[in-house]
């Protein structure tokens, strides 16, 4: 089973990375 923290981390590194793709734009 995949951890918790390791969930919410690349959900947290998705998230940031979304946003940064929209800023460049």
């Amino acid at each position: 089973s995949v951890p918790v923290w390791l969930i919410i981390l690349s959900d947290q590194l998705g998230i940031v990375a979304l946003v940064s793709h929209y800023l460049t734009n």
